[in-house]
C-alpha cells in the first residue's frame, strides 16, 4: 500500500484527502474514481466561495477532508473511508465509504457475501432493522426505509471472518443527531447463505 495525498487551499476552502494505492488495479480505480467524484462534488457546490472569496459564516471555512483505515480479515481487506466536509449551513456533513478487496482484487458488493444475492439482503435487514429500532434513534418508517434490503442501503460494509458489520450514515436511518449508526451482524444470522470466499464457514 502507497499512501497519496492531495491537500489543496483557496481563500475560505481547503480540500485535505489521503487515500491508498493498491495491488489490485480494480480497487485502485475504483478508490480513485470516489475521490475525484467526491472533490468534483465539492467544488461544485463551494465554487461561490472561490469567487467572493467570503466563508458562509463567520471564522468558519469550506472544507473537505477524507481520510482511510483498513480492517483486515483473514479473506478480505477493507478499506474504511471517513469523509467530513462543509458547504455551508448548519454543520458539516460525515459520510462513509468501503471498499471490500478480495485475495484476487476484487471489488466486492455486498451481493457477494452471499451464496444466494437474493436472499442475502432480505436474510440480514430483519436483523438489522430490529437492532436499530432497539436504540430509541428514530421513527419506524425511517428505519424501515433506511435498513431495507437494497444494495444502496448497505453498500457500506466490513466482512470479518465471523460478522458482517453495516454503516448508515447520518439522515439514513435517523436524524443527523443520532450521528452514524453501526450494526454488528453475527455470522450466525446469515451462516447458511454466507459466502466460504469471504467469511469463515465451518
Amino acid at each position: 500500500i502507497k499512501n497519496e495525498t492531495i491537500k489543496e487551499t483557496y481563500t475560505g476552502q481547503t480540500i485535505n484527502i489521503t487515500y491508498p494505492t493498491l495491488n489490485s488495479t480494480e480497487a485502485t480505480k475504483a478508490i480513485k474514481k470516489y475521490i475525484d467524484e467526491e472533490i468534483s462534488i465539492f467544488k461544485e457546490n463551494t465554487d461561490w466561495g472561490v469567487d467572493t472569496g467570503i466563508s458562509p459564516v463567520e471564522n468558519s471555512d469550506l472544507f473537505l477532508t477524507i481520510d482511510y483505515r483498513e480492517e483486515k480479515s483473514s479473506h478480505i481487506h477493507t478499506y474504511v473511508f471517513i469523509e467530513e466536509t462543509y458547504t455551508g449551513g448548519a454543520h458539516p456533513l460525515h459520510m462513509s465509504k468501503t471498499f471490500s478487496v478480495s485475495r484476487s482484487g476484487k471489488v466486492l458488493s455486498v451481493t457477494d457475501l452471499f451464496t444466494n444475492e437474493k436472499d442475502g439482503l432480505f436474510t440480514i435487514a430483519p436483523f438489522v432493522q430490529k437492532e436499530l429500532s432497539s436504540r430509541g434513534i428514530g421513527d419506524a418508517s425511517q428505519i424501515k426505509e433506511g435498513a431495507a434490503p437494497t444494495v444502496e442501503n448497505y453498500q457500506n460494509f466490513i466482512p470479518t471472518d465471523t460478522s458482517l458489520t453495516i454503516i448508515f450514515d447520518p439522515y439514513q436511518v435517523a436524524a443527523y443527531a443520532a450521528g452514524t449508526q453501526i450494526v454488528e451482524i453475527p455470522l450466525s444470522k446469515f451462516k447458511g447463505i454466507a459466502n466460504p470466499d469471504v467469511f469463515t464457514v465451518q
